[in-house]
């Protein structure tokens, strides 16, 4: 019954935020809203019948998650907004399977096969409109620098003044690390970029010389893809090593500031993604301890000798 509870109340935040969304959009959008609208209004329908229930309104945490799209939408336009659409019913379709794995009430089961049906088309009409709006391996490289450049210079940071004790030479330090960590993840991306560019090249010739369709991937340019990456690590790596910068004497705000972004940054993904929050956050916490950790440790033992 609590899953099914879930579910409702699931189902009404999707349903308010699709309407919300629909007062301001045009174009593509617009359509792909009409039809959502559309759809989730028989699936709240399903469950107030279902469930025997028609008292229940979207709770404060359903209004707290449209809000932040709806900004989200607002500032960053339609290219956001499909991404987003298909992360919301990634989570609703994830909900339906679990449901569906445990239940065997055949009548219900027949009830979710339908919503489970029109769900992964929604989640399939949203993937393939977000594909022409935003680049998903765009969005893979961004969070791949960022989160490797936080992370990798927070470590850095902290060993560096575990070996060091000196708050300028840890800068100092910390910001040429830096540089050569964006170098490097950039060149990285670039190789990685240009092998992927061969290969779909290869395989577009081999489909024409077979006169079969040219199906070859679409791939990113090695130079953006070297560009997003190193970017995106400078930004993530510029956090821990700001606070030095203007004047901090000890790690510790270091590792308050980037712990606290990368955890929004996990939050993120785990919603993009589809994957549990407290997991996602729980993994990457584990991460942060262990580089600061191990960091701190070998600085102290370098200091040592």
């Amino acid at each position: 019954m609590m899953i099914k509870k879930q579910i409702l109340q699931g189902e009404l935040a999707d349903l308010a935020l699709y309407q919300a969304l629909r007062t301001r959009a045009g174009g593509d959008l617009a359509k792909v809203l009409d039809g959502f609208i559309e759809t989730e209004t028989r699936h709240v329908a399903y469950w107030r019948r279902a469930l025997h229930d028609q008292e229940t309104r979207l709770g404060a945490l359903g209004r707290l998650r449209n809000g932040v799209i709806r900004a989200a939408v607002f500032v960053f336009g339609d290219r956001a907004a499909f991404l987003l659409l298909e992360a919301v019913e990634t989570h609703g379709i994830q909900q339906y399977l679990a449901l569906w794995e445990t239940t065997t009430d055949p009548e219900l089961r027949e009830g979710l096969r339908t919503i489970l049906t029109e769900e992964l088309l929604h989640e399939d009409e949203a993937a393939t409109q977000g594909e022409r709006a935003i680049r998903p391996d765009a969005i893979r490289n961004a969070f791949l620098g960022f989160n490797d450049g936080s992370v990798e210079i927070l470590g850095a940071v902290n060993g560096l003044y575990a070996a060091l004790q000196d708050p300028s030479l840890v800068a100092v330090s910390a910001l040429t690390v830096s540089v050569a960590g964006a170098v490097s993840m950039a060149a990285g991306a670039y190789l990685g970029a240009h092998a992927e560019a061969e290969l779909a090249q290869k395989e577009s010739a081999k489909q024409r010389f077979l006169d079969q369709d040219d199906r070859a991937p679409i791939v990113a340019s090695p130079w953006r893809a070297a560009a997003l990456v190193g970017t995106a690590y400078l930004v993530g790596a510029s956090v821990p090593v700001l606070p030095f910068l203007v004047g901090a004497t000890h790690p510790w705000i270091s590792i308050l500031c980037s712990g606290a972004l990368i955890l929004c940054v996990s939050a993120l993904l785990a919603f993009l993604s589809g994957m549990s929050l407290a997991r996602r956050v729980t993994l990457n916490m584990g991460v942060i301890v262990c580089s600061v950790l191990i960091s701190y440790g070998i600085g102290r033992l370098l200091e040592g000798v």
